[in-house]
């Protein structure tokens, strides 16, 4: 347990870290290229001046704060998160950012957003590239779904085979459950055996997900072999290999995990007989169920996954595809939150919500994917028109396009001051939902 923690933190620490160092990338290169001056560039935050380490370069104190919550680069001449206006005269430097022309003001502010976004398209690129795109066609699906604890709830079975999602024909079977959470008055068209109906989704099915984070909606059915065997465990013990196939527990016949889970579940503590099909043979061993009913081994499923191999070209452009999706994924996510679907506490999510959905060991398709998807959305939460973040400094760059005056640094010191107080407080409430989902989901 203790390890699986640390991992993820790892992993959670290092994807925060690249996203944060190249954010700030974003803002610091324009704002050198215009010659302005940059006094710090952190890694996580300084509170209290208090760091981990650092060195200074030219004008530029280079450092890694103790606070790993993001970190930001302070611009000369910028009302910005520190809070440091004392030194503000009222006649600017040309080395200070509000010395600047407005449109080197906003691609400074803007070229944060514009990394990220530059950061989720390239992982986004490289992912196709190296791993190509591993997908379940649901023609493949041949033995239905298990219905999971939330699945059973709405209506689901196991067995039965999700044919259409809103009336269209259901392509990848991925996509049978991540239509219903973004999008609004959605349904099932089920095949139960010879019978085929509609099943209404709720519409909070995503509130019924994070709710009941160690429950589930359903998974595909699948006949399987022996994968990874857990040292020292029962499964190693009792002599099962891999690639061994489970056909017979205790004299009964079943084929598919899900039924063999079931079957486990029923004999805690207790010895079984297996019969196995060892390369053509029938073997027949023992082994002991632990008290969590498991044996200690990972199924590897017998399904027909297809796998495409891509150039750079086409990598590139599902890449920016991929990319944008999350964009799409996020605002439909926002119109379900404004329109009463979802509740708002279950899309906030502090560190803890974030690093939790890291795997308990280093799988790099996957940490690129997360990191790449956190890359998107890091974009879009950035341009939300709130002071302190880059889309409230653009919300009261634009308005000087048009007049030619840009806001009083009394006006914008006040500004910061309210954004602070949104987003500590957003962060707070956000934090107090993820100890609660913690310890007490």
């Amino acid at each position: 347990m203790t390890q699986d923690i640390l991992i993820k933190a790892s992993q959670l620490i290092t994807c925060l870290s690249i996203l944060v160092i190249l954010h700030e990338l974003g803002h610091f290169i324009p704002a050198r290229i215009f010659k302005t001056r940059v006094e710090k560039f952190f890694l996580f935050f300084d509170v209290s001046q208090f760091k981990l380490f650092s060195f200074k370069r030219g004008d530029t104190e280079y450092g890694v704060g103790w606070l790993p919550l993001g970190g930001y680069v302070k611009i000369a001449g910028m009302v910005d998160e520190s809070m440091d206006v004392k030194n503000l005269k009222p006649i600017p430097e040309s080395w200070e950012y509000r010395a600047k022309p407005a449109w080197q003001r906003l691609i400074i502010i803007s070229g944060g957003v514009i990394m990220n976004l530059i950061l989720g398209i390239i992982i986004f690129t490289g992912i196709y590239l190296y791993w190509g795109e591993q997908y379940l066609l649901n023609k493949n699906v041949k033995y239905g779904i298990e219905a999971l604890e939330i699945g059973k709830q709405i209506g689901l079975q196991s067995g039965d085979k999700i044919v259409k999602v809103n009336g269209k024909e259901l392509e990848r079977f991925e996509d049978a459950l991540r239509i219903p959470i973004l999008r609004s008055k959605n349904s099932y068209t089920i095949q139960r055996g010879d019978s085929i109906f509609e099943l209404p989704i709720p519409e909070n099915l995503i509130d019924l997900i994070i709710e009941n984070s160690n429950q589930g909606v359903f998974t595909f059915a699948f006949k399987f072999k022996v994968g990874q065997i857990l040292p020292g465990s029962n499964a190693e013990k009792s002599g099962l290999m891999t690639e061994d196939e489970i056909t017979v527990i205790n004299g009964k016949n079943f084929f598919l995990f899900h039924e063999f889970r079931e079957e486990l579940m029923l004999n805690k503590n207790s010895e079984i007989k297996v019969e196995i099909l060892r390369r053509g043979s029938k073997k027949e061993i023992t082994v002991l169920v632990d008290s969590a009913g498991k044996i200690g081994f990972a199924p590897v499923p017998l399904m027909d996954f297809n796998t495409t191999k891509f150039g750079l070209l086409t990598a590139m452009t599902l890449g920016t595809k991929k990319a944008f999706g999350v964009i799409s994924d996020q605002y439909n996510g926002l119109k379900k939150i404004f329109r009463g679907e979802t509740k708002a506490k279950n899309s906030l999510g502090s560190f803890i919500r974030i690093g939790s959905v890291f795997d308990a060991s280093w799988d790099w398709r996957r940490f690129w994917l997360l990191t790449a998807s956190l890359s998107m959305v890091l974009a879009v939460m950035n341009v939300l028109p709130i002071p302190a973040l880059d889309g409230g400094h653009i919300l009261f760059l634009l308005p000087e396009f048009v007049t030619g005056k840009r806001p009083s640094d009394k006006f914008l010191e006040k500004a910061q001051w309210v954004g602070m107080v949104i987003l500590g407080t957003l962060m707070l409430f956000a934090l107090f939902n993820d100890i609660v989902w913690a310890f007490f989901s």
